[in-house]
């Protein structure tokens, strides 16, 4: 039996993370904490880049959206739910960090400890980028996370010791694996040649 079915599948999935991040938002503790215009000045600046990439990954194949999971309506070759994401997803996290910033402090006790840990896990991260070549998404994923990562160490460094940031990391990545599951299992999308 599957979980999510039909045209609104996606966009099912879209509002079941906006909703709660936005509603939470305006609870009186986490009103204080929210701050949209430099959300959406960052969304602004990063979506695009996403978009495109996202266009060039379904004219080359590496993956493509199921016409059954989605609304119909096309931005160029991706579904309108799939621009939105790029849109309500960054606006979700970024909520949250704040939250988090707002209320976890302090930082983790070996500061030369967590450069040295970013420093190794840059490395790891282009080693895996170069060694998927083949597998086009893990490939990007990878040099995109080990390029965060050394621009985190260049422009503040304070941010990788921040216990905030860390409680993010893995309060952000529980739901990241659920809704990524749902949407290559409903299948919403589906890795073509290349993909993965």
């Amino acid at each position: 039996m599957e979980i999510l079915s039909g045209h609104m599948a996606y966009a099912e999935i879209l509002l079941a993370i906006f909703v709660p991040v936005a509603a939470i938002s305006f609870l009186t503790p986490f009103s204080r904490v929210r701050r949209y215009r430099p959300l959406i000045v960052s969304i602004a600046a990063v979506a695009p880049v996403y978009i495109l990439w996202d266009e060039l990954a379904v004219v080359f194949g590496t993956w493509k959206f199921d016409p059954a999971h989605v609304l119909g309506i096309y931005f160029f070759y991706i579904p309108v739910e799939e621009v939105a994401f790029f849109l309500v997803v960054p606006f979700s996290t970024l909520l949250i960090f704040e939250a988090l910033d707002n209320y976890v402090k302090g930082t983790l006790p070996c500061r030369g400890g967590t450069v040295a840990a970013a420093s190794i896990s840059i490395v790891l991260l282009v080693i895996l980028g170069v060694l998927n070549t083949s597998r086009s998404y893990t490939s990007v994923a990878s040099f995109f996370s080990a390029g965060s990562l050394a621009l985190g160490l260049i422009v503040d460094r304070r941010l990788l010791v921040k216990k905030s940031l860390w409680a993010f990391l893995v309060v952000s990545y529980i739901p990241f694996v659920f809704f990524d599951h749902l949407m290559v299992t409903a299948p919403i999308f589906t890795y073509g040649r290349g993909g993965r």
